[in-house]
């Protein structure tokens, strides 16, 4: 009597993929060894970032699903905003932007806000005119 290999789904936080090669090299090389005994299949969730540099645009582009040294790997995008080293501060300018970007594409009228002066920004910064 012949056995089915028993199905494994791995999770890992790293895995490599087209754009980053070695990414999580260990957890591949585990996968490996254990396709020998076992039906593998991988989700190796993916970053979703705003278009913003040309890598994050890269990646915005890498394929929902794949083949990784033999396993099939699905990567679902899961949002992910690099805040690191933003202050509180311009987390919520950056909020506030936001809700007037999302204000004005649901009504289609240009929304705006007046912000008051502030010493040693926006136009404060401009030389004195001579």
């Amino acid at each position: 009597m012949t056995r089915e290999p028993r199905s494994v789904l791995v999770l890992p936080h790293l895995f490599p993929n087209p754009q980053h090669p070695y990414l999580g090299l260990f957890v591949a090389r585990q996968v490996r060894a254990l396709r020998e005994s076992y039906d593998i299949r991988g989700i190796a969730p993916t970053r979703w970032l705003p278009p913003v540099t040309h890598s994050w645009r890269k990646e915005r582009k890498l394929s929902k699903a794949g083949i990784v040294d033999g396993t099939l790997v699905y990567r679902p995008r899961v949002p992910h905003l690099p805040l690191g080293g933003m202050t509180a501060e311009t987390l919520a300018t950056l909020a506030q932007q936001a809700r007037l970007q999302v204000g004005q594409r649901t009504s289609g009228v240009p929304s705006y806000e007046l912000l008051p002066p502030q010493a040693g920004r926006g136009f404060a910064r401009l030389p004195a005119p001579s």
